[in-house]
């Protein structure tokens, strides 16, 4: 598959257009039915799982059998997944491990099904370590308050309003991955509209382009007419840095095979999510870097767009 010589004509939009058109959070009705049939499943099922954990066996036996325990319980006690990783590194070095990093929640997880010393350690600190010295010498009584399972925290197990925030909480990962792949099934959908009424075709590419592979590409059947690159992001994270500067390789290095040859080829980046909004000084590399910035909202430019490409 070749470039295609191109002329851009349509008028790209500015930082400012971007930023008024952005849809903050993309909503999949099919997605959302699905969510909340599974929070109810899960309420039930946490609720009836987490019944034994203000014993230790129990506790032990919670996070033994459930991969998401730890999170689950960090969230009932209402403390950070942040700080809880910030004082099991504070453990680590007690215990003369020298970090190079710190461990992910699942990695925690591990080590205490691997080694029953950090089993204990973890889960005393969950049951009480409010009232251990040990702990009440290293850690601010801010937030080692939290550390207790008692019958309050039980109770909480019977409250609706808190199993669901519960179980949501550690959905959340899964679900912005879902409703990412959503926006960019919606997005594709769209322009595959657009490209077969334009006389072209839309489709994803079955081998790497640039060093990052497109979320798909328009093109004639031999010749590419324009690249895809598509984020939503609902939070903001070093991985929008990581896109932006992505992009402005990707088109540095369309722009030296224009300079070079003569044909070139469309540079579109779809871009929606709160997150973007909070992340302008990326989204403005990102926009000054793409031939042109679409969204949900925008999207209908595109006809106009591949008008353009195809003189």
């Amino acid at each position: 598959m070749f470039f295609r010589r191109a002329n851009k004509v349509a008028q790209k939009m500015t930082l400012e257009q971007v930023i008024k058109s952005i849809t903050a959070f993309y909503i999949d009705p099919a997605l959302e039915a699905e969510y909340k049939d599974k929070v109810r499943i899960e309420v039930a099922q946490t609720r009836q799982e987490m019944q034994r954990i203000d014993t230790l066996s129990g506790l032990r036996d919670y996070v033994a059998s459930t991969p998401e325990s730890l999170s689950r319980i960090i969230t009932l006690l209402g403390v950070s997944e942040e700080k809880f990783k910030r004082i099991i590194t504070m453990l680590r070095i007690k215990k003369n491990y020298v970090p190079t990093g710190e461990w992910s929640i699942s990695v925690i997880r591990n080590m205490m099904l691997d080694h029953n010393d950090w089993m204990d350690e973890i889960c005393q600190l969950f049951l009480n370590g409010s009232q251990l010295l040990k702990y009440q010498s290293i850690i601010p009584p801010f937030y080692l308050d939290n550390f207790v399972i008692n019958s309050a925290t039980m109770q909480k197990l019977n409250d609706e309003s808190v199993m669901t925030g519960l179980i949501k909480k550690s959905m959340e990962g899964t679900y912005n991955n879902q409703i990412g792949d959503k926006y960019l099934s919606k997005m594709f959908a769209e322009a595959s509209s657009v490209a077969r009424r334009s006389g072209f075709e839309c489709s994803k590419l079955t081998r790497p382009f640039l060093g990052k592979d497109p979320s798909f590409v328009i093109h004639d059947g031999e010749q590419l007419i324009a690249i895809f690159y598509s984020s939503y992001s609902i939070t903001t994270s070093s991985t929008q840095s990581t896109f932006a500067k992505d992009i402005q390789k990707i088109k540095e290095t369309l722009k030296e095979r224009a300079d070079r040859i003569g044909e070139r080829v469309l540079l579109i980046t779809l871009l929606d999510g709160a997150g973007w909004i909070a992340r302008q000084s990326d989204l403005r590399t990102i926009v000054n870097a793409s031939d042109y910035v679409l969204n949900l909202q925008t999207i209908n430019k595109l006809p106009n767009i591949l008008e353009e490409a195809s003189k």
